[in-house]
């Protein structure tokens, strides 16, 4: 059952990760688009620069660009909770397994 529930995360952990890639590349496309200077801290798969462009061009962008941001950002949060949920729920289990 302990390895089930792992390899579920497990699965579902890289699901999340081709998913953030998609995102990732649709996101820098539209960033490339509007300002062409700064395209290269993108490559340092930094959100930061993501949270700024977004925020300063926000009026520009049309609908499905905004949403393409909006769901790089949820896939991102997503991530980052999907994976203390694993470290947690990995880290219990393997110690009621080993009492």
């Amino acid at each position: 059952m302990t390895t089930l529930i792992l390899m579920t995360f497990v699965v579902l952990t890289i699901a999340m990760a081709i998913v953030y890639q998609y995102y990732f590349t649709m996101t820098k496309q539209i960033m490339n688009r509007y300002d062409k200077a700064p395209y290269v801290l993108v490559l340092f798969y930094n959100p930061s620069y993501h949270i700024i462009f977004y925020a300063d061009h926000k009026s520009d962008l049309t609908p499905k660009e905004a949403n393409t941001f909006k769901c790089y950002f949820s896939i991102y949060i997503a991530i980052i909770i999907l994976f203390i949920t694993l470290f947690l729920i990995g880290n219990t289990l393997i110690y009621l397994n080993a009492t």
